[in-house]
């Protein structure tokens, strides 16, 4: 668990990992169902979060990213 504050070039970089991941799920050729059942999240929220109106715990994104095939890679900034 974190324990101190996210920096706001954190904030943008996960924001922007997080909107990475909406749009390869989007865009996954496999149905929102099978995604969420392999990556163990309720549908429902899993269509809010593709909605952008909830966020997911940073374990369930893992889990959602791993089920559609996705590779998540972190960069520091220059």
């Amino acid at each position: 668990m974190r324990t101190t504050p996210l920096k706001p070039h954190d904030r943008i970089g996960c924001l922007r990992k997080q909107r990475g991941l909406r749009r390869a799920v989007q865009a996954s050729r496999r149905s929102l169902a099978a995604i969420a059942r392999d990556a163990n999240i309720d549908p429902d929220p899993l269509s809010d979060f593709l909605e952008g109106t909830q966020g997911l715990p940073s374990e369930s994104l893992d889990r959602l990213a791993h089920a559609a095939g996705v590779v998540v890679t972190m960069m520091q900034p220059e």
